[in-house]
């Protein structure tokens, strides 16, 4: 358990990092609001960013493209984020009002969402399969991973249920393409594994 000194200097460190944050962001706003360059435009993002990291996500490394006396300002305002005691637009005069209007000046917008392609190549391997007794559709899980894999990308997991006509068509294409592996000249498909055999529906068939 904290002792009350401990208590009070959290109390007067986070007081102070707060009032240096409230000059801080007052001098980026006033940057943003009357100053046009490239480092400018950044700052205008790190402001929308401290207003809302959901909407407005920042990549950290544009922070190394400003001048020391703005990064300076930069740090402050984090430093600040991390004693929690309220929302630094709430702490200056017009702060909400003044961060909208330098967003909607510069333009930031919110990053667009990730357009899904409309196809995928995937490696698949079957990991497991569910079906409820009497009904003819299934659901087949699959571990897949991207054609050709790239480098970074993680397996996913693709759940597909199937119908009872699509389950027949997938069904009876499966079983025509190993039955004509097996019986092609040398009776063994050409990515069979050393003592493979071949199942035994296909024997059958």
């Amino acid at each position: 358990m904290g002792t009350k000194d401990e208590g009070s200097d959290f109390e007067g460190r986070s007081r102070a990092a707060q009032a240096r944050a409230a000059h801080a962001l007052d001098r980026l706003l006033t940057l943003a609001e009357t100053r046009d360059s490239g480092q400018i435009r950044r700052v205008a993002r790190f402001i929308a960013a401290l207003y809302n990291g959901d909407a407005y996500p920042l990549d950290l490394f544009e922070l190394r493209a400003v001048d020391i006396a703005i990064s300076d300002d930069v740090i402050t305002c984090i430093d600040a984020l991390r004693w929690g005691r309220a929302d630094l637009y709430k702490i200056i005069p017009d702060g909400q009002k003044r961060i909208e209007a330098v967003i909607r000046d510069w333009g930031v917008a919110p990053p667009e969402p990730p357009v899904p392609p409309d196809r995928a190549h995937l490696n698949a391997r079957l990991v497991t399969y569910g079906d409820a007794p009497g009904y003819r559709d299934v659901s087949l899980r699959f571990e897949c991973e991207e054609i050709p894999p790239k480098d970074g990308s993680e397996k996913i997991t693709l759940e597909l249920h199937v119908d009872a006509r699509s389950a027949a068509d997938v069904a009876e294409h499966i079983m025509r393409v190993h039955q004509f592996a097996w019986s092609r000249p040398g009776k063994r498909p050409l990515d069979a594994s050393e003592g493979e055999v071949a199942p035994r529906w296909v024997q059958k068939a």
